[in-house]
């Protein structure tokens, strides 16, 4: 009975596109942008899905790589060990940004409002988001090039 329950769960797990990868692979994701989704696949050892978007869970995250195309252009990061949170409360995203392995004093932050921070990692040339999507959400991190540098900024890169 055990075996059969077992084998059950294998085959559902190879028939998602949903992995789960090392802990370390989820660290710092926001590595892999402008990274070829195949080399970014076979380091992590996550196939992509048929978006070519590559999906993964680690010991206390839910991460998102997608494609462009052919590299991978935006990354998004739940933290599935966190309290459900509220956009109309404040967020702790320098405690997010640290546990990425970011520095938030390195970081400009363009955009502050309870449930959302914007910053500008200058020396990386990003875009990060630290928000709480809907109430009940987890907080989620989100790292892109796109828009870098598109709202009105005190600092210079």
């Amino acid at each position: 009975m055990n075996i059969r329950f077992a084998a059950v769960g294998v085959v559902f797990l190879m028939g998602t596109s949903l992995a789960v990868a090392e802990s370390g692979k989820a660290n710092t994701p926001f590595q892999y942008i402008d990274m070829p989704v195949k080399e970014v696949a076979n380091r992590i050892g996550v196939q992509p899905n048929q978006a070519n978007n590559i999906v993964f869970d680690s010991a206390d995250r839910h991460v998102l790589l997608e494609s462009n195309g052919s590299t991978v252009d935006y990354v998004d990061v739940e933290f599935t060990n966190t309290p459900p949170c509220n956009p109309k409360n404040e967020i702790e995203s320098e405690a997010v940004l640290k546990s990425l392995g970011l520095n938030p004093a390195e970081m400009e932050l363009a955009i502050k409002q309870p449930g959302n921070h914007t910053y500008y990692d200058h020396k990386r040339m990003l875009k990060v988001g630290v928000s709480c999507n809907y109430e009940g959400a987890p907080l989620t991190a989100a790292f892109s090039r796109k828009n870098y540098m598109n709202l009105t900024s005190s600092t210079k890169p």
